[in-house]
């Protein structure tokens, strides 16, 4: 006989998403438990279209107790957990494999893949994370944390089984952006930094909210309280405070501290691609090529910590293969340049500045076509204060294929005032890799 499967999800006012996401999970579970915080709006009604269990709760700005009360309506063999504002990615046969399994002895906690999207088109995702959202019902798994609840188990871990849920997926949409649900996230923060103004998780969660909105003095105070805290510290939250850090003095004007942080929290942020990304933007910046070079490469060989913090998908692809392009045309190994300088261009085909590195790129390796195509492309994108800068490579680019009335032609449409700069390659003097 298989065994049951219960959704289990916290809602206030979220008719707007609250349609797809139980739609999505239509036919792949046999319970729904809806815990409603509060709705003024459509949101139990909604519920009830999809045979939910609806339980009022009085919200106490603690989303780990909200979780747990939900776990304790559930009468299933198996838990799954959704927001409002995700849809399930999945069907029966993959389910149904993953619950009715013999895990012996075990416990078996599924991790999810969270792919969450912030345009307006959702074609691509932005960020990804794994996250235990699949697991079997036990009166001894139980959430933790105001905000960015976590699984424990009280009884301790060595009963418990880390899997990937291979096969399934979570889509989550933040319709406005990262920074939405911010405000609420500072709000329940500041009332918890009260009763613990020490603690390591919660400084770290504020330091991330103020590092959101630029508010780069709040998010420092944060993490050296966070750094100073005796609470237990998990290395990837300490990895990511210490390169949060070293951004902070970098947009602060403190280039050579930035420096020495890096070199004095290598060790702890070896394993973070994000760090690498950053210490190899910096000494690129410093003209150290091949300490670049490296830096760059690190991150793009790095399996990322998606189990435990949210990651920037342009921060593993397209950013990092498109410095370490830039850094081979620096070094003058245009083969090289051209195969990272590619890659990021199959991530991010508006990216005025890639394109323009290819052309010059492809210009070096005598591929006039696709040189001039690209600059074709870079033109259309180019911002007006670079458009000399681009005009002048396609000068020389016509220049060096003996195509000289299209080079009369640039000529031609260039600025009188036109004032060349002693390197044709554009510096990344005004591309800011934390934007």
């Amino acid at each position: 006989m298989n065994k049951s499967l219960s959704l289990c999800v916290i809602a206030k006012d979220a008719e707007k998403d609250l349609a797809n996401c139980l739609n999505s999970v239509k036919g792949l579970v046999d319970q729904i438990i809806l815990i409603d915080t509060g709705s003024s709006d459509n949101t139990k009604s909604i519920a009830r279209l999809f045979g939910a269990k609806i339980y009022d709760y009085v919200w106490n700005d603690n989303f780990a107790d909200a979780r747990n009360f939900s776990l304790e309506k559930v009468n299933t063999d198996w838990v799954l957990i959704l927001d409002t504002d995700e849809t399930f990615v999945g069907d029966k046969d993959t389910i149904n494999k993953i619950i009715n399994q013999d895990y012996q002895e075990k416990i078996p906690m599924y991790f999810i893949d969270i792919l969450t999207y912030t345009k307006e088109n959702f074609d691509n995702y932005d960020y990804y994370q794994k996250k235990i959202r699949l697991f079997p019902k036990s009166n001894n798994i139980l959430f933790e944390n105001i905000v960015a609840e976590e699984i424990i188990h009280p009884q301790g871990t060595l009963n418990l089984l880390g899997l990937n849920a291979k096969g399934l997926a979570i889509k989550h949409f933040l319709k406005e952006g990262p920074k939405s649900k911010s405000k609420r996230n500072v709000l329940m923060l500041k009332k918890q930094l009260k009763k613990t103004p020490d603690s390591f998780y919660y400084n770290y969660l504020m330091g991330k909210e103020c590092l959101q909105h630029n508010l780069f003095n709040k998010a420092f105070s944060c993490y050296q309280v966070a750094l100073d805290s005796n609470d237990k510290k998990d290395d990837i939250y300490l990895s990511e405070i210490c390169t949060d850090i070293i951004k902070i003095l970098y947009r602060q004007g403190e280039k050579e501290e930035a420096l020495n942080e890096c070199l004095r929290r290598e060790k702890i942020c070896q394993n973070n691609p994000d760090f690498w990304l950053t210490y190899g933007y910096l000494v690129l910046r410093e003209g150290d090529l091949e300490t670049a070079r490296d830096s760059f490469k690190k991150c793009l060989d790095l399996d990322p910590p998606a189990h435990l913090i949210m990651i920037s998908i342009e921060n593993i692809t397209w950013k990092p293969e498109m410095m370490l392009g830039y850094t081979y045309l620096r070094l003058k190994d245009y083969e090289n340049a051209r195969i990272y300088l590619e890659k990021s261009l199959g991530h991010k085909d508006n990216q005025w500045l890639l394109l323009y590195y290819l052309g010059i790129t492809c210009k070096n390796l005598k591929d006039y076509n696709a040189s001039e195509t690209y600059f074709k492309a870079a033109e259309l994108l180019v911002p007006e204060e670079y458009q000399q800068e681009l005009k002048f490579s396609i000068l020389l680019m016509h220049i060096m294929n003996g195509k000289f009335d299209k080079a009369n032609d640039i000529v031609k449409s260039m600025f009188d005032d036109f004032d060349m700069n002693e390197n044709e390659e554009l510096s990344l003097v005004d591309y800011d890799i934390f934007d």
